[in-house]
């Protein structure tokens, strides 16, 4: 009787010590966990706004389908085409950005907002979301093709309104 008393001691006392641990924190190595820094705060980082996945796989879509329109390739002889083309991307990707403003890849969908909006030659449209690439996304995997293109417009042709941009 004596030894299930203590085991059911012990047990408790072991729920009680890891209950504990979670709480505050624990080192623990090769299965032995030792409470330790019960006042030290933990830094975890931002945190990332809740997306809904139905918003973010409808966005992705949207996004995917403007890269194979902006990939297709253009044709010389009819303009006005590739110009209706062009605007139909833009509006898809402002569509995202509507509807979806916390999507994951936003980045993304400004780099090729930029890119359109160069191609149609609306060079402050493109300056703008171009430089929303480089001021909100220093990490992004488009940031120096942004930041290179911006330089080759802002030091480009005039823009639309025929002032020189320096």
């Amino acid at each position: 009787m004596k030894t299930k008393s203590n085991f059911v001691v012990l047990s408790l006392l072991a729920l009680a010590f890891a209950g504990a641990s979670a709480l505050v924190g624990n080192d623990c190595a090769d299965g032995f966990c030792t409470v330790s820094k019960v006042y030290a705060q933990v830094n975890r980082g931002p945190v990332a706004p809740k997306r809904d996945p139905l918003l973010e796989k409808e966005s992705a879509h949207h996004l995917d389908v403007a890269w194979q329109y902006f990939k297709k390739k253009v044709d010389k002889s009819d303009p006005a085409a590739t110009e209706r083309r062009s605007k139909a991307i833009a509006d898809r990707l402002l569509e995202v950005l509507d509807t979806n403003p916390a999507f994951s890849r936003i980045d993304e969908v400004n780099y090729l907002l930029g890119e359109i909006y160069n191609r149609l030659n609306d060079k402050d449209k493109a300056i703008h979301y171009l430089s929303v690439v480089v001021k909100e996304s220093p990490d992004s995997k488009y940031f120096g093709d942004a930041k290179k293109r911006l330089g080759e417009i802002q030091n480009s042709a005039p823009n639309k309104e025929g002032k020189e941009k320096s």
